[in-house]
């Protein structure tokens, strides 16, 4: 029995030994274990401290000193350095502020410190402490060499110290490496070495190249701990802030139409809900081609003739087709003629494909397109060209009738013409009439597939019969 009480006294001894405590107040420390708490330990650390403490190995010249921090909240303002060697004039390793509930991490003397001391500085301003300052476990390593990581995050951000992921969206993650001081104690090499991706408090993945697959929102600290076969462990821990959201949702604000002509730029920005940040931009759009008309405000149309307009499309890749890397959503105009009935419009491709957007006879009688400078649905002015006001027509696979099927149902409009350019009257003109929007075309814009998209392109409008005219404006 005295035997046991004396073998239970002497582990008590031994574990109080063990256990060590120093609270960092300025004194210096000298042992290879023990627990290294902040001012405050168990409470919250002290206002307007600026306090320094050199620890240093104990037993063989070998040893380096290591301290493995478990935990670590600073306040705002509030910081903790770490140089390599016996004061702060010796090499900053790392330096850490502001820091709330951060990762645990090692930090250790290097090789080419002589010394094996650490020399740690603490300096708190008056303006709020945080409740868990610090803990950090003491511990003595054989000579630990440097590791450099250079990391690649997969993506970049605007804001330095930070990267941004998407929700559900793997990205990857590499380092190489290197070892500034190999074979000056040991030889390094990556064959030997361990890599861990911390993501908060989670490991995300082992090894110098990993696929993550961020799976909630939020943000985080993401870092990179290597080891070494000596456990020997990198000191720049490639630390950023890491954003993740899910993907940004695009609504236009801007106008539903817009019209642009041949290579003229059209800047696209973002909008923001903080009325204090403004849009950015992200990107730009080339208009590829439209069809201009071959005058200087229009193409008048009177019959019996056919009119054509050209244009010669370059703004597309090369030997890009309709159909292939292009789909055709619709095809627009500006038209007012005082007689439906006499028109007929091809559109011709620069292999001469050609597709009939209206047949003639059509069966469309005197409905108008647009309002035409006109006098009666037979027109008596039609020698006068003065130009009506256009409407905008549309002939897009999507729509759900026809100029034919519609024309049944035509409305009847009055309006009164705009002033003669060659007299200056004007007639109240009563008509059907066709209303700006989407039509289909008499045969399918499919038959277009297979167009080369570079090259001349012909709209034809061929007014077949006399009285009536009217004007392509675009």
């Amino acid at each position: 029995m005295l035997r046991a009480s004396l073998f239970s006294t002497f582990l008590l001894i031994v574990a109080s030994i063990t256990a060590q405590t120093y609270v960092m107040s300025g004194d210096d420390i000298n042992r290879c274990s023990g627990t290294f708490y902040d001012s405050g330990q168990f409470d919250p650390y002290n206002p307007l401290d600026s306090l320094e403490t050199v620890i240093c190995p104990t037993g063989s010249d070998e040893n380096r000193t290591r301290l493995t921090f478990v935990q670590i909240d600073l306040a705002k303002g509030d910081s903790l350095r770490f140089f390599d060697g016996t004061d702060n004039s010796a090499p900053e390793l790392f330096s850490l502020t502001d820091l709330a509930s951060g990762h645990p991490f090692t930090i250790q003397a290097s090789a080419s410190n002589t010394s094996g001391c650490l020399t740690v500085r603490f300096v708190t301003n008056d303006d709020g402490n945080a409740a868990e300052g610090w803990e950090a476990g003491i511990s003595c390593v054989p000579t630990c060499q440097r590791i450099v990581n250079e990391v690649q995050y997969g993506i970049s951000s605007s804001v330095e110290g930070t990267v941004e992921f998407c929700l559900d969206e793997e990205v990857s993650l590499s380092t190489s490496v290197s070892f500034p001081d190999n074979n000056e104690a040991y030889e390094q090499s990556l064959d030997s070495m361990d890599f861990y991706w911390l993501y908060g408090a989670d490991t995300v993945g082992v090894g110098p190249s990993v696929n993550w697959l961020p799976t909630a929102e939020g943000f985080g600290q993401l870092q990179l701990i290597s080891v070494d076969q000596r456990g020997c462990t990198n000191v720049d821990y490639n630390r950023v802030w890491a954003f993740v959201g899910p993907p940004p949702s695009v609504e236009q604000t801007g106008p539903e139409e817009l019209m642009v002509c041949p290579g003229e730029t059209v800047v696209l920005y973002t909008s923001a809900s903080d009325t204090n940040r403004p849009g950015f931009q992200i990107g730009q759009a080339t208009a590829g081609g439209a069809f201009p008309i071959n005058s200087d405000d229009f193409l008048y149309i009177d019959g019996p003739e056919e009119i054509s307009s050209t244009v010669v499309l370059e703004n597309y890749p090369a030997n890009a087709t309709l159909g292939t890397d292009i789909l055709l959503d619709s095809i627009q105009f500006l038209l007012e003629h005082s007689y439906a009935g006499d028109l007929q419009i091809d559109i011709i491709c620069p292999n001469g494909q050609l597709v009939t957007l209206i047949d003639y006879p059509a069966g469309l009688g005197s409905s108008n397109f647009g309002e035409p400078f006109a006098q009666s649905p037979v027109d008596e002015q039609t020698k006068d060209r003065t130009p009506g006001i256009p409407y905008t027509y549309s002939f897009s696979p999507q729509a759900d009738f026809s100029f034919y099927d519609f024309d049944p149902d035509a409305p009847l409009y009055v309006y009164t013409t705009v002033p003669s350019a060659q007299n200056g009257a004007s007639y109240t003109y009563a008509d059907t009439y066709y209303p700006s929007g989407s039509y289909l075309p008499e045969e399918s814009l499919n038959s277009l597939n297979g167009c080369p998209l570079n090259g001349e392109w012909e709209f034809r409008i061929t007014d077949n019969l006399g009285l009536d005219n009217g004007h392509l404006f675009g």
